[in-house]
């Protein structure tokens, strides 16, 4: 690059963890937020995430500047731009509704006098950003797709220790620019991997589909190993022991959640189906992950009493995140709860509230220091 500046739309949850590892790398970042709540409490460093190191990056930067207004990161200095706006799910994969309306906004304002590379870095459903590349590059921007693999809680950690970063592009120029950005990131060596936009995008969806089969499989040989009397514990250790097969991901516990492993399997699903193709194991692995919940919630009903309290010491969707959305745990809760059982959840002050002002007395609470 030319000079250090970039610009980043969308400092959400991974927006921001990105924007702050770019200026301690030493990049000058304008980073572009619509909520003002939101906004003041960045600009203002008052900001308080439950993110690991995010606070105290975001308390010793000094080349990171928020503003509202886009056309801030759209001025010729800005070379390189990110976009990390939320893409949440619908009947049709994804809503990229937000994602379309920031594409639009940068092509009003006119073609560029040098190129820029648009970097798309939240998840989309594939064959997305063919649809409005040539669009783009008309006006001087070149598309990237570039996602990040990360799970909430360890965000920064993730970014920093990628297993790979996977690129998709139409011209290998603005990916390679991409990836020595991205690179800098990396504490590690990770392995890039270039590709078209609609391979990426295949890319990034299909190994987080790995992963929940994965999940999936290791929770359905643990309640078999249950069910018939054998050692779990013994039999995924063995297993995953094997090269092929490795260790992670392959422990007996409650089944996938969160913000990310369900919509993915879905939205590869609903992605096969639009391409005449019907993906059989997509749809096995969310029925294998409902089957171990409800194992799950059958083996407490046998094996605990009218009278005693069964204690969760986290229901999000894992621990360390103050994250509920599609949590198994949550979902067992519940259950036991309708059929009467006493139940008490431990959590954070946030997450406590939260449940209690969703489900009242249905449970004890305990807050979590």
């Amino acid at each position: 690059m030319a000079n250090n500046s970039i610009g980043l739309i969308g400092p959400g949850r991974l927006g921001l963890c990105v924007a702050l590892l770019l200026e301690q790398k030493g990049y000058s970042v304008t980073a572009i937020e619509q909520n003002q709540r939101y906004l003041e409490a960045l600009q203002t460093k008052s900001f308080d995430s439950p993110e690991p190191e995010v606070n105290e990056l975001l308390r010793t930067s000094k080349h990171l500047r928020f503003s509202s207004d886009l056309k801030e990161c759209l001025t010729e200095d800005h070379e390189l731009i990110f976009i990390y706006v939320p893409t949440p799910e619908n009947d049709q994969g994804y809503d990229h509704s937000i994602l379309k309306g920031v594409l639009e906004a940068i092509m009003n304002q006119g073609e560029r006098k040098h190129p820029v590379t648009l970097v798309v870095g939240c998840t989309t459903l594939p064959g997305f950003n063919q649809t409005i590349e040539e669009r783009l590059k008309a006006l001087n921007y070149h598309l990237v797709y570039s996602p990040a693999f990360i799970a909430q809680g360890t965000i920064v950690k993730n970014l920093q220790h990628p297993d790979m970063l996977l690129f998709g592009a139409s011209d290998m120029t603005y990916a390679l620019k991409t990836e020595v950005i991205m690179s800098q990131i990396a504490l590690n060596h990770p392995q890039a991997h270039h590709m078209s936009l609609i391979s990426a995008e295949i890319t990034k969806l299909a190994t987080n589909c790995f992963l929940t089969a994965k999940i999936a499989f290791a929770n359905a040989i643990g309640d078999l190993a249950s069910q018939s009397g054998a050692d779990q514990k013994a039999i995924l250790g063995a297993i995953g022991s094997d090269s092929r097969v490795g260790h992670k991901y392959l422990s007996y516990g409650y089944g996938f959640g969160g913000p990310c492993f369900p919509r993915d399997n879905r939205a590869l699903n609903y992605f096969a189906r639009e391409a005449g193709y019907t993906l059989q194991i997509s749809e096995a692995t969310e029925r294998a992950n409902e089957q171990h919940t409800d194992f799950q919630i059958a083996q407490l009903l046998q094996t605990t009493s009218q009278q005693e309290e069964i204690y969760f010491d986290h229901v999000t969707y894992k621990p360390g995140t103050d994250i509920l959305q599609e949590s198994q745990q949550l979902k067992i809760a519940l259950a036991l709860a309708k059929e009467g059982r006493l139940i008490k959840v431990c959590g954070s002050s946030k997450v406590v509230q939260t449940l209690k002002s969703t489900y009242g007395n249905v449970f004890r609470y305990e807050v979590k220091n």
